[in-house]
């Protein structure tokens, strides 16, 4: 309960992050249930790009309807957090930082059980992704990565406007746009100078397997 100028009690926070806790296992724990059936192991695909780029288009259209990649983990993020108890859209401030953390959680364990997956991001942290890339490569996996292609702040402003579970500021999603850039630059820059992912453009045009409109995805090698 708050108080005549609406700050919550000491008690309520309590209460509060109990029942955060509580939920947050809850929820990782019915992740991992699903993710358990997961039959393929040391694959990572990553599909990167700006906020409104695509990313989840690109997965539900394109990879969740492969034989092969169907089959990976896929951890969301804005899935995660509309799953949380309470959670409404103009929440997002709140809920974000709880399901970003279980997601956290939830890709340790994977890493952990090698179960191959699909990740989405923007990008913006490179360096903590390319330290990613480079554990998951100490303990056997494949890593792949699908780069979308840029889009204008325009599109990527309107396209925020349609998300359901985040309301995001436009400077924030200015910020992530010019960010997610620079990030992936930097990140193939690395990549040319020390082999650390697959990419998967590269691959489809060698093997001239990408029609000029389409987004065919090669599968897995033995």
């Amino acid at each position: 309960m708050k108080d005549v100028n609406g700050v919550e009690s000491k008690e309520d926070k309590i209460a509060n992050s109990l029942l955060n806790a509580q939920d947050t296992k809850l929820v990782e724990s019915q992740w991992k249930l699903k993710l358990m059936d997961t039959q393929y192991r040391c694959d990572a695909m990553f599909v990167l790009g700006p906020m409104g780029a695509g990313k989840t288009t690109a997965i539900n259209n394109e990879f969740k309807t492969h034989p092969v990649f169907g089959n990976y983990a896929y951890v969301d993020t804005d899935e995660i957090m509309g799953m949380l108890k309470g959670f409404e859209s103009n929440k997002v401030e709140s809920y974000y930082p709880l399901a970003r953390n279980i997601a956290i959680n939830l890709t340790d364990w994977i890493l952990e059980q090698k179960i191959s997956f699909i990740a989405e991001g923007t990008c913006v942290k490179y360096l903590e992704l390319i330290d990613y890339m480079h554990r998951l490569k100490t303990v056997g996996y494949h890593v792949r990565v699908k780069r979308l292609p840029r889009v204008t702040l325009d599109i990527v402003l309107e396209r925020a406007k349609l998300r359901k579970n985040r309301l995001v500021p436009n400077h924030v999603v200015k910020s992530i746009l010019e960010g997610s850039n620079l990030g992936l630059e930097k990140l193939y820059e690395f990549n040319k100078r020390e082999l650390l992912f697959e990419d998967m453009d590269e691959h489809e045009r060698n093997e001239e397997l990408r029609p000029a409109a389409s987004l065919e995805i090669p599968s897995p090698t033995a």
